[in-house]
């Protein structure tokens, strides 16, 4: 140790003599310790302002921003009871008081039915609205709840009369202010409670015939809890939107009557559950003396409810109290539950907020890191490479120094010392410049949405000072490295290696550099494998492989430890074969390169590594902002997606049209989805679209399937109208059909299914004999009157009557479907001579035929007949009429055509009100919006679907299921929030909607406001891309500067034997220019395969679950050429200023010189 600095004063001499060199390293040294630094700062930065982003958004009713928990049932009178609320309320202070600035408790009684003792007989049968103004209350019946809410005394202000007294006074109340009409100063009150008799509350029987039989307990012991008070005061709160109100579910409006709904002895309405939430009832406020004092007296055995929390204080939230925030939300409402055994339902909406701040800010930062570090290691690198220099200019020095007797310590604490003198400050200055990186990064226009162009709040934390000390430490670590070697060479190992070019090191000579290349190709395998570092099924929502994220890394060395390995070689021969063409330029240029390539290769993995950090900053701001685009897109498919009631759908055509004539609307379209089962139960989803208009509406990606959308819905349109059918006279009023039966009279139940000119379907029983009858007879259905016409008959509706017949074989023989007019008239329809346009679907496995036969016709020389085979169980069969539009034309996805066992091309079947129809597959596709392929899909026409529906009897596939819209192109997000909101109030949207509503663009513009998703990566990628570029950029012109002075006596023997300065220039140009470009190229590569990998986080969401559509890599490519178009531009400067110095340095007394 003592050997190290034993010659301290004699190196800050060489500090002093080299501090050229020197300043450089010192650049990279600061680098290392200030992006170190950056990432605490810029990362508390950030999730500072996710988590007010998270509470803003996630919390944006005033009732989600206060926590509690509550207690049903609390026994008024009960001294247990009283100590276990005490008990809430200390495990409350205790756990979570800190959180804001009180506890709060609220008891709320069970409601009452309130009476004006001195008025009862005065009171009006019904609810009646009190006159806004009068003298004289109105006092009628009302509902009631008794209210105290903790030091509320303090934060009301008296309107009329005094606050509550104390309770020896007997019970006092006071009223919101607004309640003077309906009661006055000194009016005395009656409560009446729950009821209570001595009947056991027994469930009754699911079964509706065992219900009706069961026998009722009648009671015969009846207790009502009652109470008197009296109203002394009328109140108003001082600050009606202070969040501790929230505790009170009262109301501070005074209503202009009673809510006073019939409270059946039944199933409860939504009337009743409106009343005991508190609508339209008189709220009675009291103190806690008077709660647990005069009324705890009255009725000791009143259930109520306690209600305990704080309102926290969000603003004052630091990211560093965010985990014990957790834990204390979670532990107290353990402690309530477990530990006090109660059953406490809680509001704790900020604990599920950040908890999911929480995972986000993990799930985000760790590749973001781990890169960075990365970047460091480039740094390193390059601080290396520049002491590299340093001793290479200062070798014969310290030969001399070892030659005479320095020892590897003595020489090494020369760079030791110089290293500490540039460590130390970088330490201590790397945060504070890093906060001010990060503050300025609020001026850039992606910050600008949320920072509104102000600087990025930055503190300096403690574990930036650590992180910034381990940088210097890491950069005195790298200047060391280089010493070591330069320390164990004597002066005549130093020109040895100076007349013969250096050897093979040792990653090369024991090929250590190829097993890095064999663990890279393992790593791509388990890429290719996995298709992500982070694992979505893994327990708690995703996980990452330590091994697998640092793979980026394993791809630099490899690729670093290649162009090492084979640059050399590869540019030699290359020189060979351009030096048959005898330029000039090759001949200067590459030729020296190629007889001594490490300089320029060092160079060259510099620019390399610089370019793929840039590529990678370039990609991961465009790829993670499409990415976040493109899943809402695909989850929304259109710029309006909403779900139709299921009271509203059979309405919703009607609507329609009002729905498209509302201004800034461009189209509209109703879809049917729904879960259809493959003929092996598997469910499979369905969605049945307006293939024209979905085609202008949704979005869709190229990759999606093999041809774009409107190529691939193609196939499900058609130029014939969907549905068959028989065509009725307009006048038609009945419908015959002759039947043959054999094997079994009154097999089967036959409905004949009618379509109308609307599109409805409806159906009618076909009348047979009552008495068996042999040989053929008439069959005759009414026809609907009032359907619109004209009216088809699209099929029959056969069903197995239950008896013995099921077990025998049979056949109905149909002839002579014929239509009937007024006056008797007949209108024959189809008699099944020219052809036989029908078709049958069966249920199950059923063996059964449908076809013309020649046997025994009606009339003619055809009939139509059905065969069955023998069987048990009562089945069902369609005989439909020919529809153009079956089997159904559907688009599937591979795990859908699994499913049905068919492929492209092929059909398939899927049930659809028991029986079996045909889909014929016309297309596939990988991905189709709002749909999740796992389970797989199917796209249909939903006019062909509706067909098929209403001929099978599917009633639920002939109603809408959601409504898709699309805005103007150029409509404001203002106005689109306009309509939306049209269509979500029941009272202006002319379709009843339910569920949230998926508005496209809203969506879009809170991605784009959430600094966890949006920024949260460009930002330290950029100040890590201009710190690389930097740093390459000096390192390139330091390498020019030195090569240009120690090439002086080169250069002037070139220009003595002919060669002019403009083909010097060329040759440097070249040998210069093959470094950018070979370096540029494959750093352009790497950087694409590195931001392939670290941004496959985006394939999962921060709760593990796999995101649609998978992303696609983008790169900024006009960032990209910016910086690397700049590092060019000053390394051609540099070039330029150092080929005027040679040319000035290259004369005839140089020559003399070294002579």
């Amino acid at each position: 140790m003592e050997e190290l600095f034993a010659a301290w004063r004699f190196a800050f001499e060489r500090l002093r003599a080299g501090w050229r060199l020197m300043l450089v390293a010192a650049v990279g040294v600061m680098a290392a310790a200030t992006l170190l630094a950056v990432a605490p700062i810029y990362a508390n930065a950030m999730s500072d302002l996710g988590v007010r982003f998270r509470l803003e958004q996630g919390l944006p009713e005033p009732s989600d921003r206060v926590v509690h928990v509550n207690v049903e049932n609390m026994l008024l009178g009960d001294p247990v009871q009283q100590a276990t609320r005490r008990a809430m309320d200390e495990v409350t202070e205790a756990r979570v008081g800190w959180l804001g600035s009180e506890v709060i408790a609220e008891e709320r009684s069970p409601r009452f039915d309130l009476s004006f003792t001195a008025f009862v007989d005065e009171a009006p049968e019904g609810p009646v609205a009190a006159p806004e103004r009068t003298d004289d209350p109105l006092r009628q019946p009302w509902g009631a709840f008794l209210f105290w809410l903790s030091d509320f005394e303090d934060h009301v202000t008296v309107t009329e009369g005094r606050l509550p007294g104390p309770s020896s006074d007997g019970a006092e109340v006071v009223l919101p202010d607004g309640f003077q009409r309906h009661a006055a100063l000194g009016d005395q009150i009656e409560v009446n409670g729950p009821r209570y008799d001595n009947c056991e509350r027994v469930p009754a029987s699911e079964d509706p015939e065992e219900a009706a039989a069961e026998v009722r307990c009648l009671p015969s012991t009846f207790i009502v809890t009652t109470a008197t008070a009296t109203i002394v005061g009328f109140v108003a709160p001082d600050d009606p939107d202070d969040l501790r109100w929230q505790f009170f579910q009262g109301e501070w409006e005074a209503p202009d009557e009673p809510f006073m709904p019939r409270i059946p002895a039944g199933e409860p309405t939504v009337e009743v559950g409106l009343a005991l939430a508190g609508r339209g009832s008189m709220p009675l406020l009291t103190t806690e003396d008077q709660y647990f004092g005069a009324f705890a007296q009255q009725l000791p055995e009143l259930g109520t409810r306690h209600r305990v929390g704080l309102v926290p204080d969000l603003d004052a939230i630091q990211l560093g109290e965010v985990p014990r925030i957790i834990d204390d939300l979670s532990a107290w409402r353990s402690d309530i539950n477990d530990t006090l055994g109660l059953t406490a339902p809680a509001r704790l909406n900020l604990l599920s907020q950040l908890e999911r701040f929480r995972n986000t800010q993990t799930y985000s930062q760790i590749p973001l890191l781990l890169i960075l570090i990365q970047v460091v290691g480039i740094v390193l690198y390059y601080v290396v490479m520049v002491m590299g220099m340093l001793l290479d200019r200062q070798s014969e020095e310290i030969g001399v120094y070892r030659s005479r007797g320095a020892s590897t310590p003595q020489l090494v604490g020369f760079t030791l010392i110089e290293g500490i003198v540039l460590a130390v400050p970088a330490a201590l200055l790397g945060p504070w410049l890093a906060s001010q990186v990060v503050g300025l990064l609020g001026y850039t226009g992606t910050f600008e949405p949320i920072t509104g162009g102000s600087a990025l709040p930055a503190a300096i934390t403690s574990s930036a000072y650590l992180l910034a000390a381990a940088g210097a430490s890491l950069s005195l670590l790298a200047m060391l490295l280089p010493s070591f070697a330069a320390a164990r060479r004597g002066i005549v190992d130093v020109k040895r290696e100076q007349s013969r070019p250096p050897g093979r090191g040792f990653i090369q000579r024991y090929f250590l550099d190829f097993a890095v290349v064999g663990l890279a190709l393992l790593l791509l395998w388990q890429l290719d494998q996995r298709g992500s570092v982070f694992d979505p099924d893994s327990i708690g929502g995703w996980s990452s492989d330590p091994l697998l994220l640092l793979s980026p890394f394993v791809f630099t060395l490899a690729v670093a430890g290649m162009v090492l390995r084979f640059y050399p070689p590869l540019l030699r021969l290359v020189v060979r074969i351009l030096l048959a063409f005898k330029g000039t330029a090759v001949a200067i240029g590459l030729r020296r390169a190629g007889r001594s390539p490490a300089a320029y290769a060092r160079l060259m993995l510099l620019v390399l590594m610089a370019t793929a950090v840039g590529t990678f900053a370039a990609s991961y701001g465009p790829t993670v902002d499409r990415s976040l685009e493109e899943r809402v897109r695909y989850a929304s498919g259109v710029d309006v997606r909403a779900t139709i009631a299921e009271s509203g759908q059979r309405e919703a055509a009607a609507g329609l049209e009002e729905v498209r004539a509302i201004e800034g609307v461009r189209d509209a379209t109703l879809i049917h989805r729904a879960r259809l089962a493959a003929l092996n139960g598997t469910q499979v989803p369905v969605i049945a679209i307006d293939v024209e208009r979905a085609a202008s509406m949704l979005w869709f990606r190229d990759d999606f399937a093999e041809e774009p959308l409107a190529g691939l819905l193609r196939p499900l349109q058609s130029l014939v109208p969907a549905g068959g059918g028989l065509v009725l006279p307009d006048d038609a009023t009945e419908l015959e059909v002759g039947m043959l039966v054999e094997g079994g009279v009154q097999r089967a139940l036959i409905r004949v299914r009618f379509r109308d000119a609307d599109g409805r379907f409806l159906h009618t029983v076909l009348q047979q004999p009552e008495e068996p009858t042999a040989g053929w007879f008439t069959a005759t259905a009414p026809v609907p009157t009032h359907l619109t016409a004209p009216l088809a008959v699209v099929s029959l509706h056969v069903t197995d009557l239950r008896g013995q017949n099921l077990r025998t074989d049979g056949s109905i023989t149909f002839d002579d479907v014929a239509a009937v007019r007024p006056g008797g008239e007949r209108v024959l329809l189809d008699g099944f001579e020219a052809g036989f346009n029908w078709s049958m679907y069966a249920q199950g496995d059923a063996v059964e035929t449908f076809e013309v036969v020649s046997e025994e016709p009606l009339t003619g020389e055809q009939a139509a007949r059905w065969t069955w085979g023998t069987t048990i169980t009562p089945r069902g069969r369609i005989l439909a009429l020919a529809d153009p539009a079956v089997p159904l034309a559907a688009i599937m996805n591979g795990p859908a055509m699994g499913t049905f066992g068919t492929g492209p091309g092929g059909l398939a079947h899927v049930s659809m009100a028991d029986f079996a129809v045909p889909l014929a597959v016309r297309g596939t596709a990988e991905l189709f919006p709002t749909l999740a392929p796992e389970s797989g899909f199917v796209i249909v026409n939903i006019d062909h679907f509706r067909s098929l529906a209403g001929t099978v009897g599917y009633e639920e596939g002939l109603v809408a299921t959601e409504l898709w819209l699309d805005f103007e192109g150029t409509l404001p997000l203002a106005e689109q929030r306009a309509i939306v909101a049209v269509l979500e109030d029941p009272a202006t949207s002319p379709l009843l909607l339910e569920g949230e509503i998926r508005h496209q663009q809203a969506e879009l513009a809170q991605v784009k406001a959430d600094p966890t998703l949006q920024a949260s990566g460009s930002g330290i990628l950029v100040v890590a891309f201009i710190a690389v570029l930097g740093l390459s950029t000096l390192g390139f012109l330091v390498t020019l500067v030195l090569g240009a002075r120690a090439r002086a006596t080169e250069f002037a023997v070139l220009r003595a034997v002919g060669s002019s300065p403009r083909q010097i220039l060329r040759s440097m140009l070249l040998e210069w220019g093959v470094v950018l470009l070979i370096g540029g190229t494959i750093g352009v590569l790497l950087g694409r395969r590195v931001a392939s990998v670290m941004l496959s986080f985006l394939d999962v969401t921060d709760e593990g679950e796999r995101v649609l559509p998978p992303f696609i890599l983008e790169t900024n490519w006009v960032t990209l050429a910016l910086g690397v178009g700049l590092l060019v531009a000053l390394v051609l400067a540099g070039l330029a200023v150092s080929w005027v110095s040679a040319m000035r340095r290259a004369s005839a007394a140089q020559l003399r010189v070294t002579q």
